[in-house]
């Protein structure tokens, strides 16, 4: 919470600096995941990443389980086995965890593989739309923000940069009141 206040106030000092400095400097924001939601490019990165990670999940946690397992088997047998035994044990009880490892810097590689492509588009509309309403500054709703006018929103400008048509009326009004219910 400590953390939250100063970044807030680093925030607040940062933006009243950029308006002397620059005159009536603006603050816009986005909304990440509803501008994300209407993107064809994203919903595809999801459903590839959904289905890559039905592929490795149970191997993951087959191998967890197996090196927990082992431990507890060798935490039982223990004092009845030699040293050499033992070490030969957690030597494989430490290739199963690695392999878990391995299995999971892929999932988080493979994160990377299809949603950097999308989130630097997004990255770059943004900024360009920024730059085109002279933003001094765009947040990400609801990320450490206590309040900002729904003027500030450019995230409908930065879907008709990337060429995606911005949700219909009620859609927007669904996801505003589900926004606000989280913001809590």
């Amino acid at each position: 919470m400590k953390n939250k206040i100063l970044a807030i106030l680093a925030f607040i000092s940062i933006a009243t600096s950029l308006q002397a400095s620059k005159g009536a400097a603006t603050v816009g924001y986005v909304r990440l995941d509803y501008m994300q939601s209407l993107l064809p490019e994203y919903k595809a990165a999801e459903v590839s990443y959904e289905s890559f990670l039905k592929q490795v999940e149970g191997p993951i946690k087959d191998k967890y389980e197996e090196v927990r397992k082992k431990l507890a088997h060798l935490e039982e047998e223990q004092e009845n086995i030699s040293e050499a035994l033992k070490s030969s044990k957690l030597a494989e009880i430490q290739q199963l965890f690695n392999d878990a490892k391995v299995l999971e810097r892929l999932a988080v590689s493979k994160q990377a593989e299809l949603f950097d492509p999308v989130n630097k588009k997004i990255q770059q509309a943004v900024e360009k739309v920024a730059q085109e309403r002279e933003c001094a500054c765009v947040l990400v709703k609801n990320e450490s923000v206590v309040y900002v006018s729904e003027e500030c929103d450019i995230s409908d400008l930065v879907l008709e940069t990337l060429g995606a048509p911005p949700a219909k009326e009620e859609d927007t009004k669904v996801s505003s009141t589900q926004e606000e219910g989280a913001v809590e």
